[in-house]
């Protein structure tokens, strides 16, 4: 679910827990936009059938074929590095690992830490390919990132 104040109600997540993260207003308006093509269903992606969700294999066969897209050829680059690439721009952004803590779900600081420690100058260049994906996924491929790796 999602409110007009931008908090999204994760219900089931992978340790089958709820909770509350918050988006900013160009995400929540591309969901918003993309719900309105999609309205006969209640969730906001929905699978093959209206009333069921869309699996993780689809989004996942469907990111690796929007990284082709954009010209990324990484076999090391996944939906999961999306997730580390966001909890370590959290950190750069100046977030505190314990609310990033909240914000991913996690029950362990620990687990946190495994996503937000730094990474190799190497391993950071190579970041700007996950948000050109996460671009191209939003119809934003024609825009300038703003990322720019040191």
């Amino acid at each position: 679910d999602i409110d007009p104040d931008g908090q999204v109600f994760v219900r089931d997540s992978k340790n089958h827990t709820g909770r509350v993260v918050f988006a900013p207003r160009s995400v929540l308006q591309a969901l918003q936009d993309y719900k309105a093509v999609s309205a006969l269903s209640v969730f906001v992606f929905p699978g093959k059938e209206p009333h069921r969700p869309i699996s993780y294999g689809v989004i996942r066969v469907r990111f690796k074929k929007l990284m082709q897209e954009s010209g990324i050829d990484r076999s090391g680059c996944n939906l999961h590095s999306l997730r580390h690439t966001f909890a370590r721009s959290c950190i750069h952004a100046g977030m505190r690992r314990e609310d990033i803590q909240q914000f991913l779900g996690h029950k362990d600081i620990r687990t946190t830490e495994i996503y937000t420690r730094l990474l190799s100058e190497d391993v950071r260049k190579q970041s700007v390919f996950s948000h050109r994906a996460v671009q191209a996924f939003l119809g934003q491929a024609d825009k300038k990132t703003n990322f720019r790796p040191k």
